[in-house]
Parts: C-alpha cells; structure tokens; sequence
C-alpha cells in the first residue's frame, strides 16, 4: 500500500503532534506552569485554612475558659488540638515557599511562554499568595 500514511501519524497529526519541537513542547511547558500554579494555590489555601483554624480554636479556648460549665479537662484537650495546628503552619509554610520559588523558577525559564494563560494565571497567582502569615488573612 503505497502512498498511505500510518495510522501512528495519523493521529499525531490529528492531535496537533509533529517530529518537529513545536507545540507539543509549548503545551508540555505550559502544562508544567499550570502544575505548578495548581501546587501554589494549594498551598496558599492550606495556609490560610490553618490560620482560620488557629484563629477560631483560639476563641473556643477563651469561651471554654469563660464558660463556668466547661472543666478543666475540655480546655486542656481544646489547646491540645491549638497545639497541633499551631505546628502545621510552619510546614505550610514551608510548602508555600518551595511552591512559589517553583513557579518564580519555572516563569523565568519560560518567559517565551508570557502570552499564554498558564503563564499569566501563575504570575497572578504569585500576586495573590502572599508569602507573609500577616498578610494571608487570618480572620
């Protein structure tokens, strides 16, 4: 069967692939950015969840402690739980940091990409996240 393209090369063609470097690198290095967004959103998000909670668990302490029906008991297990989110958000922290170095890193390298959406969703993304716990908006 002379002349008949193989089915292979059909659907890469199809898809938009091709042997050349072209846009299925540009996807793949968009995808990355969109990763990698996705991984600094979610780290902002557990950040900002883990302060509410050290926020709200902070005033439950203080209305146990208020609350002439509450033992001592109720209060000690309420700073227990105090105690375990107040060493999660160091580790959020933590994750927040390496994430928004990984797309700081990943916009640089990629500054080919500065008209795609992926690459400006990660930009905006660095604005949105702050780095500070004060400015993470506990409340």
């Amino acid at each position: 069967q002379k002349g008949t393209i193989p089915p292979r090369v059909k659907t890469e063609v199809a898809k938009g692939m091709s042997a050349a470097a072209g846009p299925p690198v540009d996807k793949a290095r968009a995808r990355q950015i969109k990763i990698k967004t996705g991984i600094l959103k979610r780290a902002g998000a557990d950040r900002r969840v883990n302060l509410k909670e050290k926020a709200n668990q902070e005033r439950r302490i203080e209305a146990y402690k208020a609350d002439p029906s509450r033992d001592e008991y109720d209060v000690k297990k309420q700073v227990e739980v105090l105690d375990e989110v107040l060493m999660m958000i160091p580790l959020d922290q933590e994750k927040l940091l390496a994430a928004r170095l990984d797309v700081e890193g990943v916009l640089e390298t990629e500054k080919d990409l500065v008209d795609t959406e992926e690459y400006k969703a990660a930009a905006q993304m660095l604005v949105d996240v702050p780095v500070d716990v004060a400015d993470a908006g506990a409340g």
